[in-house]
């Protein structure tokens, strides 16, 4: 079967532009170029802080979300390794998230930090 762009499934001259480079003949055209919106990365940002303060272990620990173009990375500190994973699947799970990339770290106490026993003096 044909249409004005080929053969059925095959994608037009315009459509194979706007394919990965790193990724030819793939038809990921779907996603971006069929009317569907990606979402902005302020909106991956809020969806992601929502879930990890819904989760008391995550709301209090301290860390930071970036999002660049739907790639998420996650910095800071945690208690445990609990929070690390938690904190981790929260952000693969949220819709426009493209990857993550945890860069999250066990909070050792009393060793530097801010913890009380580094205020005494």
């Amino acid at each position: 079967m044909t249409t004005k762009s080929g053969t059925y499934g095959a994608p037009s001259p315009k459509e194979e532009e706007q394919l990965p480079a790193n990724n030819p003949g793939r038809a990921t055209v779907g996603k971006a170029t069929a009317g569907h919106a990606t979402r902005s990365d302020e909106d991956i940002w809020r969806d992601i802080r929502d879930r990890l303060d819904g989760e008391p272990q995550l709301a209090s620990a301290a860390i930071e979300i970036e999002v660049a173009q739907g790639a998420v990375t996650l910095a800071g500190s945690v208690p445990d390794q609990w929070c690390i994973k938690q904190a981790e699947a929260a952000a693969m799970g949220t819709r426009g998230a493209r990857n993550v990339r945890n860069a999250l770290r066990i909070e050792l106490e009393g060793v530097g930090g801010t913890g009380n026993a580094a205020k005494k003096g």
